[in-house]
């Protein structure tokens, strides 16, 4: 036999009190799980696009057409380097699926592209690499995907204004591995009318087991004439530029949060000055105070547990949409993050705590008797 005095009963038998409360909490659950998600799935993406400078480091001339001399001696002369290579830094741009990033693709001497793939850890899985002097490109499957493009396509801004690459290059090759890389032509780039001018950098290999040193070293040389790019730099630059974004986006998350936690506490509040008038006949009909207290909160608790579970639900269908959708054709993946779930518990947790306050206030000072007679 049901308790007629059920809390959940009575939400059951009054949905216009229940779903309010539900609805809201679900809504506040789903906008901050989704929002976390968002923003996690652009970091991801960044470091990814990024994730060649884990294998090599990058010494750019500032001014000079490459590197003067005396910085390269000193580049091989740095604990741990291994290897020096000449190169050219080429930039295209990548959708993330709600913003842009870059990708650089390395113009490589055909003589020296085997040992930055062993390097990369890189395998050619499709096609061929790019030939000595050709507008070829080989690129990294998901960079593929993420630009929409397959093996023959044409790419470059004479058939795009909004294509970093300048003038027309030609897919030839899928790579794929850990870290993302993209392959041209050395010899194409140095004779290439779009890109005189283009100033040459070194790739700086180094022992795995001395990257730090190795790390250290490099971003002493950095000067007037050269710029240091390694791993660490890279990490902390993204950093940087993702700090922004999480500080905007976790206001936002606090807004929601309080904004809804508020709502309910209060829609709860009024609710319970509705059932005074029920809670006055329980307490003259011999129940006790407490109980009522405890019977108000457990309604409270009970709508808030359905509320958080029917907004994570609705968070993880629509998540599965936009991944779908929106993310896997630029060959991302997308999904809630433990963290994210973790910040939702927050509203439930704040309307208990705003709830419970003003439950027990205005319960615990209600005089039945003054209620009853409606001179309250």
């Amino acid at each position: 036999m049901r308790n007629p005095l059920s809390p959940v009963l009575f939400y059951l038998r009054n949905p216009k009190k229940a779903i309010p409360l539900i609805a809201m909490i679900s809504v506040g659950t789903f906008l901050v799980s989704l929002l976390f998600a968002i923003v996690a799935t652009m970091q991801d993406s960044g470091f990814a696009l990024q994730s060649m400078i884990q294998r090599f480091s990058l010494v750019s001339p500032k001014k000079a057409a490459s590197v003067p001399a005396d910085v390269q001696a000193k580049v091989r002369a740095t604990k741990g380097v291994k290897a020096v290579v000449p190169a050219y830094e080429l930039l295209t741009q990548v959708t993330l699926g709600v913003g842009t990033s870059s990708f650089r693709v390395i113009a490589l001497k055909a003589a020296d592209t085997a040992a930055f793939l062993d390097q990369t850890g890189v395998r050619l899985k499709d096609g061929r690499l790019p030939a000595v002097g050709a507008a070829e490109l080989a690129l990294d499957e998901r960079v593929m995907r993420a630009k929409g493009l397959t093996l023959g396509q044409i790419v470059g801004n004479s058939l795009d204004d909004s294509e970093w690459l300048k003038g027309e290059f030609r897919v030839v090759g899928v790579l794929a591995g850990d870290v993302q890389v993209g392959i041209a032509s050395y010899e194409f780039v140095s004779s290439s009318m779009e890109y005189a001018g283009a100033k040459e950098s070194l790739l700086v290999y180094g022992q795995a087991e001395r990257r730090d040193e190795t790390e250290e070293g490099l971003r002493s040389l950095g000067s007037k004439e050269v710029s240091i790019v390694t791993w660490g730099t890279m990490k902390k630059e993204l950093d940087s530029r993702f700090q922004g974004l999480f500080l905007m986006v976790g206001v936002l998350e606090a807004v929601v949060i309080a904004s809804a936690a508020v709502a309910v506490a209060l829609t709860q509040y009024v609710f319970t000055l509705q059932r005074l008038p029920e809670f006055a006949l329980l307490m003259v009909s011999g129940i006790s105070r407490r109980r009522c207290v405890r019977n108000s909160l457990v309604g409270l608790f009970w709508c808030l547990g359905v509320g958080w579970l029917v907004g994570i639900v609705m968070a993880i269908a629509v998540s599965f949409m936009l991944e779908k959708n929106l993310f896997a054709p630029h060959g991302l993946t997308f999904g809630l993050t433990w963290k994210g779930m973790a910040a939702t518990l927050l509203i439930p947790v704040v309307v208990t705590l705003i709830g419970t306050v003003a439950v027990v206030f205005e319960l615990r000072r209600m005089n039945p008797i003054t209620v009853l007679e409606r001179r309250d």
